[in-house]
């Protein structure tokens, strides 16, 4: 098994990638997250939808 991930890890290194995202947004009682009723993963279970609104204080 420990052969066959790092043979993996080697085939696949330029292939890869790591996304981070960091920020802030203050409190707002029309910002919410929510599972989507549309969109679906691999798996068949909903993916999370994140609903936000603009202020002044963003």
């Amino acid at each position: 098994m420990e052969c066959q991930v790092k043979k993996a890890f080697i085939e696949n290194y330029l292939t890869s990638m790591s996304v981070s995202l960091m920020g802030a947004v203050m409190p707002n009682a029309a910002n919410h997250l929510d599972l989507d009723p549309r969109y679906r993963d691999v798996y068949g279970r909903p993916l999370m939808r994140m609903t936000t609104t603009s202020s002044r204080t963003n």
